[in-house]
């Protein structure tokens, strides 16, 4: 398994084969199915699931573009390619759907009109902040709707943008050419001008937690193999927080889906900076690593060479704390499990 392009894919794409919050470790295996890894006291929403296709968040879109959820909202959704959510001031949940002929469908509030999707078509993705929705098209630009307190629906003349992303109250695109664009980040003290060669963007929320209040942190993967961050954390109690990776080098893949941000390097070992009160960033004794997933609720996972995946937990008991490495059974093959319908960057060796 361990050959260069399943490295490459599962490099790639570990963060939608592989899902964890808390205690929660769950796996998509090659068959299809979902495979719950994790030793805990929770019922899991989709263990032994079959067709399944990619994990986005807590819900699992299944091959044949049904969505199975714990959101009542979006169950009877089908030809689903993708999905995104966020939430509005008053704590409001909505979610958006990318259908496969690139339309959109939505469901929950729309407080600030960031469900007005209706007649948008030639989406081939989405991505929502607190109150606002984001769409890239075909052709590469980017389209906004919902709230633009902060200018975060600022994206009119974005073009040849690759990638998009929304955060809290701003905006963000990867472009073809290795650039980022952003709308409402230096609210978050999110700087991204002059960043270059970027091959990778992880736009993270941090969330309210004793040790992350708040905030917007981003991280660029680029061409050497080093790695870039902004942001800050918005809580003074706790004073600027983002990730410091100025040390990282020989940097092949990262993740991030909340507080901490896992490094992959070339040599199969893991790296980690953020947080560390639940043992997130206990990675440095990995090997043999070939896809990293940094998940919600302070969890590391690693796809090992072999199709073991490792991973960092812990289980809360009166008194104590307890943190666990676990070796799971094999998970992967060489089988693909979802299409990539991502364009390819082409990253200009001419970018300044």
């Amino acid at each position: 398994m361990s050959d260069e392009k399943t490295a490459a894919y599962y490099q790639n794409h570990a963060d939608s084969i592989l899902y964890a919050n808390g205690n929660l470790v769950l796996g998509i295996s090659d068959e299809g199915n979902v495979l719950q890894l994790s030793e805990n006291d929770f019922v899991d929403m989709a263990a032994n699931t079959a067709d399944a296709a990619r994990f986005e968040k807590d819900i699992l879109i299944k091959k044949d573009g049904t969505l199975i959820s714990p959101v009542p909202m979006v169950r009877n959704w089908d030809h689903i390619t993708g999905i995104a959510g966020g939430m509005n001031g008053s704590y409001k949940k909505f979610y958006i759907g990318l259908k496969d002929d690139g339309t959109l469908v939505f469901a929950g509030s729309n407080a600030c009109g960031q469900g007005n999707i209706s007649d948008w078509e030639n989406v081939t993705a989405i991505s929502c902040g607190y109150r606002h929705t984001i769409a890239l098209l075909e052709n590469g630009q980017v389209l906004a709707t919902g709230s633009d307190k902060n200018g975060q629906c600022h994206t009119s003349d974005w073009a040849d943008a690759a990638a998009v992303y929304a955060a809290c109250d701003c905006s963000f695109a990867l472009k073809k050419d290795g650039t980022v664009l952003s709308a409402g980040a230096s609210k978050y003290g999110c700087d991204v001008s002059g960043w270059n060669h970027i091959e990778k963007l992880i736009v993270s929320e941090g969330t309210i937690s004793a040790t992350w209040n708040g905030g917007v942190t981003l991280a660029g993967l680029r061409k050497d193999g080093t790695v870039l961050t902004t942001g800050f954390n918005t809580n003074p109690k706790h004073g600027n927080k983002c990730w410091k990776t100025d040390q990282w080098e020989d940097i092949i893949s990262i993740s991030s889906h909340g507080e901490h941000l896992l490094g992959l390097k070339k040599d199969g070992t893991v790296v980690a900076v953020g947080p560390n009160d639940k043992g997130q960033c206990n990675v440095s004794e990995w090997r043999d690593i070939i896809g990293v997933y940094g998940g919600y609720g302070s969890v590391s996972a690693g796809i090992q060479a072999d199709g073991h995946v490792v991973y960092t937990t812990h289980r809360v008991e009166p008194g104590r704390v307890t943190y666990k490495i676990i070796l799971s059974p094999p998970i992967i093959s060489k089988k693909a499990l979802f299409s990539d319908k991502s364009p390819d960057l082409q990253i200009s060796d001419q970018a300044n």
